[in-house]
């Protein structure tokens, strides 16, 4: 039930986020009869709030996945040093220049592929540096899970498309496609992270 822990947090954290955001949206919308009790989006903006804070707010959730992926690692349950060494090693030696992939996705591939790299740098080189006082540092570890947050969604996102293609036909899933790239697009951006976070 540990291992699953991480992920849980993650998705309470984007889930309520993008709740917020929708729910947001929607009174703006509405303009000021979104307030009005009569109007449909008033409940939801009401409702959606409380989503932030129980079980854990998300700022104390945000701190807890980087800590947890962490405590996995050092537990040996979860290899992240190896992969942060070889995107260490990647770093310091000739960038490689991949051939384009033409497949369905392949881009979005190459970039989920690189978030992850990114993710490993930053909470390698931050568990490296600042050791057992990470737990003090909140911004860098609120970053770094904002980070994961979104690499966690742009992988699933772009693994659920593909799982799509594969059983229906590319032809068949043009939309879905279109919404994996600019979600994809978005979180290089780092405009999921900004959207998502109130």
């Amino acid at each position: 039930m540990e291992q699953y822990a991480a992920e849980a947090a993650i998705l309470k954290v984007a889930g309520s986020e993008c709740l917020d955001y929708v729910c947001d949206e929607g009174v703006q919308i509405y303009g000021g009869m979104g307030y009005s009790a009569e109007s449909p989006v008033e409940r939801a903006y009401r409702d959606s709030r409380i989503n932030r804070i129980f079980e854990g707010t998300n700022e104390i959730n945000r701190m807890l996945i980087v800590d947890m992926l962490l405590k996995r690692a050092m537990k040996g349950q979860l290899d992240l040093m190896g992969p942060a060494m070889k995107v260490a090693s990647e770093l310091m030696g000739i960038p490689d220049m991949p051939e384009p992939d033409d497949s369905l996705l392949g881009d979005e591939k190459r970039m989920v592929a690189n978030f992850k790299k990114a993710v490993l740098m930053v909470a390698g080189g931050a568990a490296q540096k600042l050791g057992l006082e990470l737990a003090k540092h909140q911004e860098t570890l609120m970053h770094t899970a904002d980070m994961v947050i979104d690499t966690y969604l742009a992988e699933s996102t772009l693994l659920r498309t593909l799982k799509l293609a594969e059983l229906n036909g590319a032809d068949s899933v043009k939309e879905q496609v279109a919404m994996c790239q600019l979600f994809i697009h978005d979180a290089a951006d780092g405009s999921t992270s900004t959207r998502r976070r109130p």
